[in-house]
């Protein structure tokens, strides 16, 4: 990822938006800002092609909102990164199912939001998890049950560092920095059989 890709904050807290605005900037990112969803959604076409970081909870439009908008006027490759401080796994699962490429929780620190960013950047659409290995599907299973890595590495009879090795290739795979988002995007992916 080439570090001038620009992105696009949308937040209608004014402190946080300016916070993230400045990070990025920090970071190398040209940066648009917008009070809100709707804002954007008139001259998104016009603005330069790359990751969108959203509030999800906002008057009027929502980040999901915004993202299901995004696809209605052809925008829906456009990756985007939805940020909250009322995080839940319904929630995240919803966001992921919209087509967010990745979640995170308020406060989170400032390298996970950059390291989000690259992310988004740089990896293809979602499809990756057709791309996991039998162990990482496995590994995957039992990290959408909501079990820990100790008792996936107890159910599968391999060490906790094999699945904790595990764990970062599916974050890798998938595109995600954390794994919440990649839970949300195992479950809402379909099935395989």
């Amino acid at each position: 990822m080439n570090m001038s890709t620009p992105v696009i904050v949308v937040d209608d807290n004014e402190a946080v938006r300016d916070s993230l605005a400045a990070l990025l900037r920090d970071a190398g990112h040209p940066v648009s800002i917008f009070p809100d969803a709707e804002s954007p959604l008139g001259q998104i076409r016009d603005l330069p092609f790359g990751p969108l970081v959203t509030d999800v909870r906002m008057p009027g439009l929502s980040g999901i909102d915004l993202i299901r908008r995004l696809q209605e006027v052809g925008q829906g490759a456009r990756p985007v990164i939805v940020i909250t401080g009322h995080a839940d796994v319904p929630l995240a699962v919803e966001a992921m199912r919209a087509g967010a490429r990745d979640f995170l929780e308020k406060p989170f620190e400032p390298e996970a939001l950059l390291l989000a960013v690259k992310a988004a950047a740089g990896v293809p659409e979602h499809g990756a998890a057709g791309a996991f290995t039998a162990r990482e599907r496995q590994v995957s299973a039992g990290l959408a049950r909501g079990l820990t890595s100790k008792q996936i590495a107890m159910e599968m009879g391999i060490s906790y560092r094999t699945v904790e090795v595990f764990r970062a290739r599916l974050l890798k795979k998938a595109g995600v920095s954390n794994t919440a988002a990649l839970v949300a995007l195992i479950r809402a992916a379909p099935q395989r059989s």
